[in-house]
C-alpha cells in the first residue's frame, strides 16, 4: 500500500478553511502505527515555548514531558474546543429537540382528539405509541453501519427530512391503521439519529470531553416537553382549517417544520474531522492528534468489521448497559408521553394543563444530572500493543 502523508501548512499564519482533506483516504492513518500521530501542527514551537507549555500542565505519575499529548498549547485547545462546540453542539441538539418533540407529540394530539376522532380504545391507542418502539429498536443497531458507509452531512440529514414526510402524513390519516403504520415508518426513520450523533460527537472529542457534551445534547429532550404542549396548544386552535382537526394541524406543521430543517442540515451538519470546511488545516492536524494520542478509533478510519459487531454483542458490558439505559428511558417515555394525559385528568382548564406540562419539564431540565467533570490531570490510557 502506498503510503501517505499528511501536508504541513507551508505558512503558520494561513487559518483560512480549506477543502482540502486531511488525509482522507481510508486506511491513511494506517500507515502509521498505533501509538504513533501525525505531524505536528505545533512543531515550530521553540524549546523554551515547549517547555513553558508542559510546565503550564500539570501531570499525571503515568505521564512524562516526552509525551506527545503535552507538545500543545492549552491556548490553542481551548480555542480549538470552543470553535467546535459553537458549529456542532447547538444544531446537533435543535435536531434531537425537533426529534424528540416529533415522537412524543402524539400525547399532546391525544388531548385535541385524536383517539375519539380514529374510533380507538385505550388499548389501541397505547398500541400506536408502542409500534414506534418496535422499529426504532430494530433499526437502530444497524444505523451506525449507514452512517459510515454514507457521510453524516447526507445521513442525518436524509433521515431527518424523511421522518418528517412521515409526520406530514400522519396529519393526514383517518383511521387506527394508518396511525399504526405511520408510528412505524417514524421509528424507523428516527432510529438513527441518537446513536449516530453519539457516534458522531466521539468523532470530534476526546473521551474527557466526551460526556458534558453528550449530556447537554441528551437535555435537549427536556426542553422539547417544556414548550411542545404549548406549541401543540396553539396549533391546535386551527382545529377545522381545511377541514383538519387540531390533532392533524399538530403533525402537518411540526412535520413540515421538521423537512425544512432536514434540508437545512445538508449545509449544517459536517462531515469528520478530516473534511471539516469550517477549520483551518492546522486545525484538522490538531483534532486528529488530539483523538489519536486519545487512543480513539475513531481518528484511524477504521472500516467495518463483523468480528467488532460479535465483539460487542458477546460483551457483557453491552448487555448491562442496555438494562441501564432501559432503566432511564422507560421512566423518561412514560412522563413525555402520558404526562399531558395525567394533567388533563387533574386539570379543567387547557391554560393549566399546558402550564402545569410547561413548569414539569423545566424542572427537569433543571435538576438534570449531569456528567461529573473529567480531570485534566487523569491517568492516561495503558499503552497499545
Amino acid at each position: 500500500m502506498e503510503k501517505r502523508t499528511l501536508d504541513h501548512a507551508s505558512d503558520d499564519s494561513d487559518h483560512s478553511p480549506s477543502n482540502q482533506k486531511i488525509a482522507v483516504e481510508a486506511g491513511a492513518f494506517e500507515t502509521l502505527g498505533r501509538s504513533e500521530l501525525p505531524p505536528d501542527p505545533d512543531a515550530h514551537l521553540s524549546e523554551a515555548e515547549k517547555a513553558a507549555i508542559v510546565s503550564s500542565i500539570c501531570l499525571s505519575p503515568s505521564q512524562n514531558t516526552d509525551d506527545p499529548l503535552l507538545t500543545r498549547h492549552p491556548a490553542q485547545d481551548k480555542k480549538l474546543l470552543w470553535k467546535l462546540d459553537l458549529r456542532l453542539i447547538p444544531w446537533l441538539c435543535l435536531l434531537y429537540l425537533i426529534s424528540f418533540l416529533d415522537r412524543t407529540n402524539i400525547g399532546n394530539a391525544k388531548l385535541d382528539g385524536l383517539q375519539q376522532d380514529l374510533h380507538m380504545t385505550s388499548g389501541q391507542y397505547n398500541a400506536a405509541l408502542s409500534i414506534f418502539f418496535v422499529s426504532y429498536s430494530l433499526a437502530e443497531p444497524l444505523t451506525n453501519i449507514l452512517l459510515k458507509r454514507l457521510r453524516p452531512s447526507i445521513f442525518i440529514p436524509s433521515i431527518m427530512t424523511v421522518w418528517g414526510i412521515v409526520m406530514v402524513t400522519m396529519g393526514l390519516v383517518h383511521n387506527r391503521q394508518g396511525l399504526y403504520t405511520a408510528r412505524f415508518f417514524l421509528g424507523l426513520a428516527e432510529a438513527g439519529l441518537f446513536p449516530g450523533i453519539n457516534y458522531y460527537l466521539s468523532c470530534w472529542y476526546k473521551r474527557s470531553e466526551f460526556g458534558i457534551r453528550a449530556a447537554i445534547f441528551f437535555s435537549a429532550a427536556a426542553v422539547s416537553g417544556s414548550f411542545g404542549g404549548l406549541l401543540a396548544a396553539a396549533i391546535g386552535q386551527m382545529s377545522g382549517v381545511g377541514g383538519k382537526h387540531g390533532w392533524s394541524w399538530i403533525f402537518i406543521l411540526e412535520g413540515l417544520a421538521t423537512v425544512l430543517v432536514g434540508i437545512a442540515s445538508f449545509w449544517m451538519v459536517y462531515d469528520f474531522p478530516d473534511e471539516a470546511t469550517f477549520l483551518s488545516a492546522d486545525d484538522r492536524r490538531r483534532v486528529l492528534r488530539r483523538l489519536k494520542a486519545d487512543q480513539q478509533s475513531s481518528a484511524e478510519h477504521e472500516n467495518f468489521n463483523m468480528s467488532y459487531f460479535w465483539a460487542s454483542v458477546t460483551d457483557w458490558k453491552t448487555w448491562l448497559y442496555m438494562v441501564i439505559y432501559m432503566g432511564a428511558d422507560g421512566p423518561l417515555y412514560a412522563f413525555s408521553l402520558f404526562l399531558p394525559s395525567i394533567i388533563a385528568a387533574v386539570s379543567t382548564s387547557a391554560i393549566d394543563r399546558r402550564t402545569h406540562k410547561l413548569t414539569s419539564h423545566l424542572f427537569s431540565l433543571a435538576t438534570n444530572p449531569q456528567p461529573p467533570n473529567c480531570s485534566p490531570c487523569r491517568p492516561t490510557p495503558p499503552p497499545l500493543s
